[in-house]
């Protein structure tokens, strides 16, 4: 199991606005090696970063369905309830589209 991120890594610079766009574009394709490459880099803060949208990497994995993305992310300590785009939670997008795995 992967530790949960507990704060950011002292010395490390915050990441940029296109670091965290693409953070959340990962989520979205389920790029599980880019999600780690960022949060090896950024730890906690990048995990609950919106991109220019509005939405997280993890409500965008489970909006597409990208189950190994989201267990990653829940396991580093995004946010589950945290609202993305017109307020809606991960959990929301994935039942919106249908995403039965996600859900459960």
């Amino acid at each position: 199991m992967v530790s949960p991120l507990k704060s950011a890594f002292p010395g490390n610079t915050p990441p940029t606005r296109e670091e965290i766009n693409e953070f959340c574009a990962a989520g979205k394709t389920g790029d599980l090696e880019k999600l780690k490459e960022s949060l090896d880099k950024f730890g906690a803060a990048i995990i609950n970063e919106r991109d220019h949208g509005g939405d997280t990497a993890l409500t965008w994995a489970a909006w597409t369905g990208k189950i190994d993305a989201v267990e990653f992310l829940l396991a580093r300590g995004a946010v589950l309830d945290a609202p993305g785009m017109h307020g809606k939670t991960a959990l929301i997008w994935a039942a919106q589209g249908g995403k039965k795995d996600v859900v459960a």
